[in-house]
């Protein structure tokens, strides 16, 4: 059984007497079956597609993890194939990949395959239970939306750790609401220890920190419980990490994504301290302050009462995570907010957004204007996800204005698609209840706008224009069978009212979404291709510096496919690499139109290509730096391989 934070809180109801069964039409009865049945059959389908279609080809962030974490269980430290200390994230991920390749001579990328297919499908689940907190058909929609989701499917086919990450960031947030809701230390201890694991995977989940606490003063729980719960979070979350900001600083003598130097960690440290140490001191130090003063302290008195304080801190925490963001150099100098750039992101990830807009984008607008015009309350379900939509929301600007892919932001998608699963289920409940003039306006507009977002995933699929063909030719025929019996026109009102429109609606999603997915998965062939045409020239490649280097010769790689390569002959040769420049910019002035940021105008260009995913800015080779570099690596051979795409 699928239960909430909320649920599991509150008291078990009674169960149904003798005397008063439950009708076999109940409403909740009927919806929970169907989105029970729909949510089992899209995470087995979702689970069982993607054990049954090979792993996508490693990319060159996996490779590099391999390496670094073979590097690691081998003593050598968290330190890639070419020997730089590695200061993206700390190196539990990347050890936890390599171990059976380490310890066993087993394939490390199946290994990880295995973890990102049980990962997703947990996601899957876990955004179905977040939807079921607000109505079991949501928590259907929800499902579906992940199944039909066409980046989350793909994403999920790699060997990276996003989907890992995306399922601590959201186990976190449901494990730290039931803490605070509850007031319970064992919870509070579980959340920071899910928390800590997910921080030291990947770094995005930390502006979700603080969340379950602005939740808990949105609901009006006491202050003491909220801070007493926060303090044992966070001790656990610091001291699970503690180790990776202590190595990273004596690494790099910066403290980790702060900047500034090694000893700032002490009185960051300190403070981190003294912020457990009042959030379990608490209660005693309110209680001296009053009889100090004398008067009433809560912010009640100020005019200020919990759910203004919530929405206001994480406001304010919103506004501090953008500021930080502005600063990183990944940006080069464009800001967080370029109109170009926004466009150019846009165009390039719309057609794998397409299922989350059609369910989430569409759906939330609903929820929103649902609270406007019809003074809709859905309480914590839905307010406790769009608060963590707005702390998490800096992180998708940092994303989007580097150019970055959306695995970095899984989790804020499938909070999205679990918002707008609870606004659709709405609007049709209300169209069915009361079908009058607006509402019915309202939901044939939402309908077709979710049409027209939804049509080019259908347009020249075949597969799925009959599937979709004949799913409309079934609810044409149904009607007209209802239509013309005035006994089936009598019970299919009060049905559809008593929870038959929402078990109609998430078959229906079901229907589509996994049409929608095998036809998909019937088209990967030029994929397949080219993963193939990767692996084989790794091989290649590999063979011909074996047959023709000295073991201890110097190899330098390129960027495109060099940690692949590197991290397949590390163990014959001595492996340096030569990267290309990443921070040229369009320049009308400056020759060949390219300037490199912060130096001056150079004319010596070797190569010059589009950096991937972004509208203005440049990847390439200077010949002076690119000869210095060779020398200075002492390398015997240099590789660089060159393609559209790595």
């Amino acid at each position: 059984m699928l239960l909430s934070p909320n649920e599991a809180a509150a008291p078990a109801e009674p169960a149904p007497t003798e005397s008063a069964p439950a009708a076999p039409d109940d409403p909740s009865l009927l919806e929970r079956q169907a989105a029970r049945a729909v949510i089992a059959a899209s995470a087995a389908l979702f689970v069982v597609l993607l054990l049954l279609l090979p792993a996508r080809f490693q990319g060159s962030d996996e490779a590099k993890y391999l390496g670094i974490g073979l590097n690691v269980l081998r003593g050598h430290g968290a330190v890639t194939v070419y020997g730089g200390f590695f200061e993206p994230h700390s190196p539990l991920w990347l050890a936890i990949m390599a171990a059976p390749r380490a310890w066993f001579g087993l394939d490390a990328y199946a290994w990880a395959h295995l973890l990102n297919v049980a990962s997703a499908g947990a996601v899957l689940l876990l955004g179905a239970v977040l939807g079921w907190r607000i109505r079991p058909a949501a928590g259907a929609l929800t499902a579906v939306s992940v199944l039909a989701f066409p980046y989350v499917f793909d994403l999920s086919r790699r060997v990276g750790l996003d989907m890992p990450v995306a399922l601590l960031t959201l186990g976190y947030l449901f494990v730290g609401w039931a803490a605070v809701r509850r007031g319970s230390v064992r919870l509070a201890i579980a959340a920071g220890a899910v928390f800590a694991v997910g921080f030291l995977v990947k770094e995005t989940i930390l502006p979700f920190v603080p969340v379950p606490f602005f939740a808990g003063l949105v609901w009006g729980r006491p202050a003491s419980s909220i801070a007493r719960t926060a303090a044992w979070t966070l001790l656990v979350a610091a001291v699970g990490t503690s180790w990776w900001w202590v190595l990273f600083a004596a690494e790099t003598g910066r403290v980790y994504r702060v900047g500034t130097p090694a000893i700032t960690l002490v009185p960051l440290g300190a403070g981190v301290l003294l912020a457990v140490a009042l959030g379990l001191g608490w209660e005693r130090i309110a209680a001296g302050i009053r009889r100090w003063s004398a008067r009433e302290t809560s912010a009640g008195r100020y005019g200020l009462d919990g759910r203004t304080a919530g929405w206001l801190l994480a406001v304010l925490w919103t506004l501090a995570l953008t500021v930080f963001f502005s600063r990183t150099r990944e940006l080069l100098g464009h800001g967080l907010f370029d109109p170009g750039q926004f466009g150019y992101y846009v165009g390039a990830w719309f057609d794998q957004m397409l299922p989350i807009v059609a369910v989430g984008g569409i759906g939330a607008a609903i929820d929103l204007a649902s609270r406007v015009f019809a003074g809709r309350r859905p309480g914590p379900p839905v307010d406790d996800l769009w608060l963590a939509s707005l702390c998490g929301l800096p992180l998708i600007l940092l994303v989007v204005g580097v150019g970055d892919t959306p695995r970095h932001y899984v989790a804020q998608l499938v909070m999205l698609a679990v918002i707008g699963s609870g606004g659709w289920i709405w609007l049709i409940e209300r169209a069915v209840e009361r079908p009058t003039a607006a509402r019915m306006t309202a939901l044939i507009v939402a309908a077709a706008a979710a049409a027209l977002v939804l049509a080019p995933l259908v347009l020249g699929r075949r597969l799925l224009l009959a599937g979709a063909g004949v799913v409309v030719v079934a609810c044409i025929v149904g009607a007209v069978a209802i239509a013309r019996r005035a006994d089936w026109r009598a019970r299919s009102g009060p049905w559809l009212r008593r929870g038959g429109a929402s078990a109609l609606v998430v078959a229906l999603a079901f229907v589509i979404g996994a049409g929608s997915l095998l036809a998909r998965t019937t088209g990967t062939h030029q994929e397949a291709s080219s993963d193939a045409a990767k692996a084989q020239a790794i091989a290649t490649l590999a063979g011909w510096l074996r047959a023709n280097m000295a073991p201890g010769s110097t190899i330098a790689f390129g960027s495109a496919l060099g940690f692949e390569n590197a991290v397949e002959v590390q163990d014959t040769f001595r492996v340096v690499q030569v990267r290309d420049a990443t921070d040229i910019l369009f320049s009308p002035t400056a020759p060949l139109g390219v300037v490199r940021q912060g130096r001056p105008p150079a004319g010596d260009w070797v190569t010059l290509d589009a950096l991937s995913r972004t509208a203005t800015t440049f990847t390439g080779y200077e010949a002076a730096p690119l000869i210095e570099g060779l020398r200075r690596s002492g390398a015997d051979a240099w590789v660089l391989v060159t393609a559209d795409e790595e």
